[in-house]
């Protein structure tokens, strides 16, 4: 391979990345989060900095999703571009990258012919809903008592959603 050959093929290869990594969903979610902020930075009064903190939950929520794609799909492009291009490491300035290998998974295809030695069972727990129903109920449960949270909780519910 010739140097121009190299240089089109690392274009092509940088390319492939830059397409695996173009998220509109996160584009998205990044200027949601920050109008929500301005809205907030903006209010002039209670319930408009109260609306606008409950944007900033709710776009919170998407930015974190669609982070988590971004991350999933750039960890997967990057590891098919080093593998593709026989790259050996990525060193940045706190960390090195390198390929590895996942190790094999173990597939069950008929647990029923699983011999019982070979099988796992749950550890007994207690059962909260039914000790909570009884001790609301005022009945004595040992070993467990209410405890008070008054600490308030916002709950968001999607308007027309029971």
């Amino acid at each position: 391979m010739g140097s121009g050959d190299v240089s089109s093929y690392a274009d092509a290869e940088a390319t492939k990345l830059r397409a695996a990594l173009t998220h509109a969903d996160l584009a998205e979610a990044v200027a949601s989060y920050r109008t929500a902020w301005a809205a907030l930075i903006e209010s002039t009064d209670l319930l408009d900095a109260l609306e606008a903190v409950g944007r900033i939950v709710l776009a919170s929520e998407t930015l974190e999703a669609a982070a988590k794609h971004a991350e999933a799909t750039a960890r997967a492009a990057l590891a098919q571009a080093m593998a593709e291009t026989g790259c050996p490491a990525v060193e940045l300035p706190h960390h090195v990258i390198h390929l590895g290998a996942r190790r094999e998974a173990v597939e069950i295809d008929d647990p029923t012919k699983i011999p019982p030695h070979l099988m796992r069972q749950p550890e007994p727990a207690p059962d909260r809903t039914a000790i909570g129903k009884l001790l609301r109920a005022g009945a004595a449960v040992p070993g467990a008592r209410l405890i008070g949270n008054r600490e308030p909780i916002c709950i968001f519910k999607a308007k027309g959603v029971d």
